[in-house]
């Protein structure tokens, strides 16, 4: 079947998505674990939310990780009005590690974030 074919090279994986739903609340092992699966099955593709405002620094470094992964980890809005594209951060995080997940954002070419905002969560 199709699992034989791809184990022995004739056709490529099924491309799969994984997706988080909005309001990410995942930790830093959520975030390592999934660095861990994009490694070893290249035919996973990632979704994530662009609200991150209930993470911390250990999760952001982890985000980071996520964000560089051009074509692999993909970012879109909630769909929420006003959130249109907003990338949001969180107010407790370090000026450094803010710092880092601008730069994956504008190196990964993340053309779907228009701005990135840094807010407390609510």
């Amino acid at each position: 079947g199709e699992r034989a074919a791809v184990i022995a090279g004739r056709q490529p994986p099924r491309r799969r998505l994984i997706f988080a739903a909005q309001q990410n609340d995942l930790k830093k092992l959520h975030l390592s674990s999934l660095n861990g699966l994009l490694d070893r099955h290249r035919a996973i593709t990632l979704q994530l939310d662009m609200d991150w405002r209930s993470v911390n620094d250990a999760a952001l470094e982890n985000l980071v990780k996520l964000l560089t992964r051009k074509g692999r980890c993909q970012v879109r809005s909630s769909g929420k009005k006003g959130d249109a594209n907003r990338f949001r951060l969180p107010a407790r995080g370090s000026p450094p590690m803010l710092g880092n997940v601008a730069e994956a954002i504008a190196l990964a070419g993340h053309v779907e974030v228009e701005c990135i905002s840094v807010e407390t969560f609510e």
